[in-house]
């Protein structure tokens, strides 16, 4: 009988174990780098996308109702960083705040290698020693502010930033957050983040659909755009050698070029010679000038690939 309840209880924390990582590697876990994925898709298949965004984004969340929260005594502080291999392993508090000299010497040792105070110190500061596992090193981490607000309780609002490239490497870091002592007792410390997360989304370029994509720039302040025209070919590339494939689309291209007056186009432009495709990036962009492309000639087609930075709040 013993052994069996021996066995339940190693199973309930196997699986327990299990949850815990899904929770770290999930979206919602602190190791989530955002959103890998390109959105991609015409403009008709992702309305009821867009429509699900704004009511996201509309709907004031617990998470983000606590970043907005007005604080009633905001504090100086400073910060001091620190990155450490020995940290990746070390099971500790995320959170560990620190009022006396006496607490500080209790610290574990790994901690106290780090960063070092003396007594003099507490008697007018005290001292949160935040610990945070990166999944990558690119990630960014700025400290906006800190300070009280009902009950109490102290706000650490923070930003980060999921660049596009991201170095695949684990990263420790632990940020010694310096404040003035306060005379109230502090219940709770939570840390309030406000993330941005590099996005890309796909349209395909309509007369239709052109307000509906302008809003979703203006709302998402997007900030790189890269265009890919794409025109009708019954080329047969089978039994083709590189050099003539090479040779019909640089002609091919090259007509379609000048018929359509994409040297309008202010930025880098790229004719395929592999595919009957022209790309244009770091242009200005200008729905009157693609519409007008766009009535030149049936066959046409133009996707657009808008690159943002999605907010979200954790």
């Amino acid at each position: 009988m013993k052994l069996k309840k021996i066995i339940l209880l190693l199973l309930i924390f196997l699986v327990a174990l299990v949850g815990c990582a899904y929770k770290i590697d999930s979206p919602n876990g602190f190791l989530n780098d955002g959103k890998d994925e390109v959105e991609t898709g015409n403009s008709d298949e992702d309305d009821e996308e867009d429509e699900s965004e704004v009511d996201d984004e509309n709907a004031l969340s617990a998470e983000k109702s606590l970043y907005l929260k007005e604080y009633t005594l905001e504090l100086d502080f400073n910060i001091n960083e620190h990155r450490s291999v020995n940290l990746v392993n070390y099971s500790g508090l995320d959170i560990i705040k620190v009022d006396t000299y006496d607490e500080y010497l209790n610290l574990p040792e790994v901690m106290l290698e780090l960063q070092e105070y003396d007594e003099d110190y507490f008697e007018k500061s005290s001292l949160i020693i935040y610990t945070r596992l990166f999944s990558s090193i690119s990630i960014q981490l700025d400290f906006e502010s800190i300070g009280l607000y009902e009950n109490n309780n102290l706000i650490i609002k923070v930003r980060t930033l999921y660049p596009e490239v991201r170095i695949g490497v684990f990263d420790s870091r632990v940020y010694f957050i310096e404040y003035e002592k306060v005379s109230e007792e502090i219940n709770h410390i939570l840390i309030s983040e406000k993330s941005y997360v590099y996005n890309t989304k796909t349209f395909y370029v309509i007369a239709s659909e052109v307000n509906r994509i302008q809003k979703f720039i203006d709302e998402h302040g997007a900030f790189k755009f890269v265009l890919v025209f794409s025109f009708e070919d019954d080329y047969d590339k089978k039994g083709r050698t590189k050099e003539e494939i090479e040779a019909y689309y640089e002609a091919f291209n090259k007509e379609k070029y000048i018929k359509h007056g994409l040297d309008r186009i202010e930025g880098n432009v790229i004719r395929s010679f592999y595919s009957p495709e022209i790309i244009a990036s770091k242009f200005n962009l200008d729905f009157d000038l693609l519409l007008e492309v766009l009535n030149t000639d049936e066959l046409i087609k133009i996707k657009l690939y808008t690159y943002y930075f999605k907010i979200e709040y954790k």
